[in-house]
């Protein structure tokens, strides 16, 4: 059933937040001149009192797309990070992709959910929904609609592996999740985005829905260069207190050790978030301010660099995308040397 909005001044104190869910709908519906067709979920019952609690839950459908919408009571009163984990729950139990609703939030809240490629809509101010393609900012940046115009890390390192991986044609999207170390929602998302952007298309076979490159290689490649990003999330200058372990190559050292470019600076290192976190807990590194103090740079990756290290390709790739744009030329013409003839 369709959920009926009313215009009582009191509703909000007899149900699900009605005042706030209007103004959800009309705001998209003003904007991507869509009807959302909200109405109340009927899973509601698979959820923990206290997620019943923190958020109203409704269900709208957009490019005939389910997609829950959880409605946070108060304004912005959870943590970002605490906030990411109440909606993966969610998601994980209702099988269906989460967007936050909140009346209010500030520049910080706002920068940690897009970092995180969280979906979020502040009814007539933002609303950020990268599994769908969307971003609009009209109050912030007073932009209008777009396409996304860079690839989230997820959908670039997928985008990678199916470029550069004969075993990955028709991949499953829990393949393709388990060898890169994501989410099955995570996937989902990253697959989706690439879907709209025309890079890739899925089909069904059976049960199981497969993905493709949407044409050729090269074809895809070209089409993709735009939207590249640097795999690179931070850069740390370290001295060593302990041996370190094997790490990966990364930064201006990996480029070296596959092109002719001459590294001349400090030997940097790959790592992701979760082995940075542990290098700063377990004294295995001290973080130093210059070049002259430090053995190493770390460079931490918005993906796990070791987890590709055997798909050497989509680890260059990724160094590709690091240094394509260089402004010193020696370092950008040796980026490209890492892709020539690659799809020939």
């Amino acid at each position: 059933m369709t959920m009926t909005l009313s215009n009582d001044p009191d509703a909000h104190m007899k149900g699900p937040n009605l005042p706030l869910v209007a103004i959800l709908q009309d705001y998209v519906r003003s904007i991507l001149k869509t009807d959302l067709q909200l109405r109340s979920i009927g899973e509601g019952e698979k959820l923990p009192l206290f997620l019943k609690q923190q958020f109203e839950f409704v269900e709208g459908w957009y490019a005939g797309r389910p997609l829950i919408f959880a409605v946070e009571q108060g304004v912005g009163s959870s943590a970002p990070s605490a906030l990411r984990k109440y909606l993966a729950q969610i998601e994980r139990l209702l099988g269906k992709s989460v967007v936050l609703v909140q009346s209010n939030m500030t520049g910080f809240q706002r920068a940690a959910h897009i970092e995180a490629g969280q979906p979020f809509i502040v009814p007539g101010k933002q609303l950020f929904m990268p599994q769908l393609g969307v971003a609009l900012t009209e109050r912030f940046s007073r932009k209008a609609i777009r396409q996304l115009d860079t690839l989230t890390p997820a959908a670039q390192l997928t985008l990678f592996t199916l470029l550069t991986g004969a075993d990955h044609q028709e991949a499953t999207p829990s393949q393709l999740a388990k060898g890169l170390g994501y989410t099955a929602m995570s996937m989902g998302r990253a697959i989706d985005e690439l879907a709209i952007l025309g890079l890739v298309e899925t089909k069904r076979q059976g049960r199981e829905k497969r993905v493709n490159l949407a044409g050729q290689k090269q074809e895809i490649w070209e089409n993709a260069q735009a939207l590249l990003v640097s795999p690179v999330r931070s850069s740390h200058l370290v001295r060593w207190l302990c041996p370190p372990p094997r790490l990966n190559l990364g930064g201006l050292s990996a480029l070296a050790a596959h092109s002719d470019l001459m590294d001349a600076g400090l030997q940097t290192f790959a790592i992701d978030g979760p082995h940075w976190a542990v290098f700063k807990s377990d004294g295995t590194i001290e973080i130093v301010d210059a070049d002259y103090e430090a053995d190493a740079q770390l460079d931490v990756w918005h993906y796990s660099p070791a987890r590709i290290e055997q798909e050497n390709h989509s680890f260059l790739l990724s160094i590709y995308a690091q240094f394509k744009d260089d402004p010193d030329e020696r370092v950008s013409l040796a980026a490209q040397s890492l892709i020539e003839g690659l799809w020939a």
